[in-house]
């Protein structure tokens, strides 16, 4: 075999397949990028809340500034359905699954590097089922954001007016609440229901 290397023959000879090789090191990263997917979904609430510090829930996503972690709600994650894990930035225009989120929030250059973290990271967890470790994080979320909640308490009471003559006065009395109205009973008018994205 006249100007073929010897270590070319010798992996010919062993039935060696580069290509075959290639495609099952595929499959093997793309099984295991779905099962890092899979289990980072079931722990998304407490994710969030490390990695995006100053977020919160609004309904089914989780918002905040950017990737930084800021204030703010022009970057969403879904955290139901099938749409789990997938996020944007709508300023920016970023976006993708919780992997290419883990990696912009921690500055790694590779997706290779994001999924080395969520490794670390998920072995690092409690073994809590999914459903009480997501609430022990969200406990734990608003006990750290609770001056950013009183914020927005004070926020809503200072566009409230009291209840005479609004829908509110109009509801209660309709259920047959016809006592004084206390000073202390607020309505607002601009109160947005971010589930049916409705106003009042």
């Amino acid at each position: 075999m006249a100007g073929v290397p010897a270590r070319a023959v010798l992996l010919g000879a062993a039935g060696f397949d580069p290509m075959k090789a290639r495609n099952i090191h595929s499959r093997r990263c793309a099984n295991r990028r779905e099962q890092l997917l899979e289990m980072l979904c079931a722990n998304i609430i407490r994710l969030l809340a490390e990695i995006l510090p100053n977020s919160q829930r609004r309904g089914s996503e989780w918002r905040c500034g950017n990737v930084e972690g800021d204030a703010g709600d022009s970057l969403s994650v879904c955290i139901k359905g099938e749409k789990t894990g997938l996020w944007c930035d709508h300023a920016t225009g970023q976006g993708g699954s919780i992997l290419d989120l883990i990696k912009e929030t921690q500055g790694l250059s590779s997706y290779r590097e994001a999924m080395c973290w969520a490794e670390d990271w998920l072995s690092q967890i409690p073994h809590r089922p999914p459903r009480e470790a997501d609430e022990v994080a969200g406990r734990h979320f608003s006990v750290v954001n609770d001056s950013i909640r009183l914020e927005n308490a004070r926020s809503i009471w200072a566009a409230s007016v009291g209840v005479e003559g609004t829908l509110a006065e109009q509801y209660l009395r309709r259920r047959l609440i016809e006592c004084s109205l206390p000073l202390p009973l607020r309505f607002n008018a601009r109160l947005y229901h971010s589930e049916t994205a409705l106003f009042w």
